[in-house]
């Protein structure tokens, strides 16, 4: 029995041929997008979380820099 699709896919891989120098550079430039990209996220993101807090009504700078209270009912 005849599977004409693996033929086809063996006809189709002869006839279609990348150079792999081609694929290696496509993939380290994608690398390369991605890595700066998750470098800004990193760098950014908690920054803007904490502005959106603050936008929203909290004071973030209290909050961390405030140490608990180990006998709150003495204030």
């Amino acid at each position: 029995m005849r599977n004409s699709f693996k033929e086809l896919e063996k006809e189709e891989m002869q006839n279609v041929s990348m150079p792999s120098d081609a694929i290696k550079k496509g993939i380290t430039s994608d690398i390369g997008i991605l890595k700066f990209v998750s470098t800004i996220v990193e760098m950014y993101f908690p920054k803007i979380a904490d502005l959106f807090v603050g936008l929203s009504g909290s004071d973030v700078n209290t909050q961390k820099s405030k140490k608990p209270n180990r006998y709150p009912d003495l204030n």
